[in-house]
């Protein structure tokens, strides 16, 4: 990890070095049991057309004088099948991921279709309902959070840092690790609603951020000593930047005096996006940034103060002392990625 170390004083010292940000919030709950092996499926992204064959080396089918596209060699979802979504099966770090998906079932009043990204856990099988636990974000099948006029057999929806903002927190650019996605049914009968997924799910996997995401971003203060009250102006530099990506004021590690490590909730005391200079974002629907820069300037000041509920906030004017900026790459906790 390549920290560039700077100080200024605050009276105010202030080294430099990065941070990431996680922060696991999860909603809806379903039961959980049983195991199955993952299966990738090669089947035709069209309800509308019938086939008997598909050949793996075309990209596109004819049908009834229609032709369509093959949307990937390696995993096409088809009404009635065991799996109704498609999507790419690894992403890397900070991508957007695009789920296709087509319902095999027919349109219901009571019945709200809903595209589900869920944390993986490899001992429940796909065709069983995930816990409220694993839930990470979600879209209605309008690609909407919000209730869909009418139901999509044959669609996609898009999880990202832009609208349509896809959970109850800000919470992209996603973790690495396994997820699984799914599409699932809100079922309302009287005063009670339930879950059921539709199929199978499909496991998808988001690669750790790249080496030099970390190892070549820098950040440092444009000058040594700030007073105290002084807006505090910092210049960074991130050749591999994503959305939601943020600069924090921190205070030196309780153990060591140095700049703090480990998972860095509720410790930042100022904090701005990098894309924006804010902490508003650029979103209607969230106050997500998706604005990407590989360098740049942002000022930290009043209006920059963590105020996360759930933890500490601090006061305006900062105190004299020495502190730490740090670059993150993660937006929701445990903040583990920095330079």
């Amino acid at each position: 990890m390549n920290l560039k170390a700077t100080r200024i004083v605050l009276f105010v010292q202030l080294l430099t070095a990065t941070s990431a940000n996680l922060n696991d919030t999860y909603y809806y709950h379903y039961d959980s049991t049983a195991s199955s092996p993952d299966e990738v499926e090669a089947t035709v992204f069209d309800p509308a057309l019938t086939a008997t064959s598909v050949n793996l080396a075309d990209t596109t089918l004819r049908s009834d004088e229609n032709e369509i596209t093959i949307l990937d060699l390696e995993d096409r979802p088809l009404c009635g099948k065991k799996s109704p979504v498609y999507f790419k099966r690894k992403v890397r770090f900070g991508e957007p991921i695009t789920v296709h998906f087509c319902n095999p079932n027919k349109a219901k009043e009571n019945v709200v279709p809903w595209i589900g990204l869920f944390k993986d856990r490899k001992k429940l099988a796909l065709r069983r309902k995930p816990s409220k636990s694993m839930l990470h974000a979600w879209l209605n099948d309008c690609n909407s959070q919000f209730s869909c006029p009418t139901t999509t057999q044959a669609g996609s929806v898009e999880f990202s840092a832009t609208d349509p903002a896809s959970s109850w927190y800000n919470n992209f650019p996603y973790h690495s690790g396994t997820y699984r996605v799914c599409l699932m049914h809100e079922i309302w009968n009287s005063s009670r609603h339930t879950h059921e997924v539709v199929g199978r799910c499909k496991r998808l996997t988001v690669l750790p951020p790249q080496d030099k995401m970390t190892d070549k971003a820098e950040v440092a203060a444009t000058k040594y000593r700030y007073k105290v009250g002084e807006p505090i102006r910092a210049k960074f530099s991130s050749p591999l930047s994503v959305s939601n990506q943020w600069i924090g004021l921190y205070r030196p590690s309780n153990v060591t005096g140095g700049p703090p490590e480990g998972n860095l909730v509720c410790q930042s005391l100022l904090w701005a996006y990098t894309g924006c200079d804010n902490q508003e974002g650029d979103q209607l629907e969230d106050t997500s940034c998706a604005v990407k820069k590989n360098g740049g300037y942002v000022q930290m000041d009043e209006s920059s103060l963590d105020n996360d509920p759930v933890c500490y906030p601090d006061e305006w004017p900062i105190q004299a002392g020495k502190y730490y900026l740090y670059l993150n790459f993660h937006n929701y906790e445990p903040f583990l990625e920095y330079t």
